[in-house]
């Protein structure tokens, strides 16, 4: 079936061009066939009302100095049940990387300020 995946992540800008080149192949491990991923950048990580910049600071201690928050589209096609297609795509980002999400039937248009950033050829 044709799903969407809409994370939104805490990462390093790094750390991006890493996850980029992976993320294709991981997630297709997983169950998850990406056709295409979009991209934008919603916070700093400075942001304190942020829930996963919340979540960093209750497992490391400290703030996720120089981390973004980013939303992540993915459009696709799996097989796996609906409710397990976020999980098996955002496990394909580094470990313990935090994150919140969904998935639904069909694909998402990208909007204002989403960055293609991957399409399958």
């Amino acid at each position: 079936m044709d799903i969407s995946v809409d994370l939104s992540v805490l990462l390093y800008p790094s750390q991006w061009e890493s996850i980029i080149e992976a993320l294709p192949d991981r997630a297709a491990d997983a169950g998850v066939h990406i056709e295409n991923i979009a991209v934008e950048q919603l916070y700093s990580a400075c942001e304190h009302e942020n829930v996963l910049v919340n979540e960093y600071w209750m497992r490391h201690g400290q703030a996720p100095t120089g981390a973004e928050v980013y939303r992540i589209i993915v459009n696709g096609s799996s097989q796996l049940p609906l409710n397990k297609c976020a999980t098996a795509v955002a496990e394909s980002f580094p470990a313990e990387t935090t994150w919140y999400g969904t998935a639904e039937i069909g694909h998402t248009e990208f909007g204002l300020g989403t960055t293609l950033a991957w399409t399958r050829d």
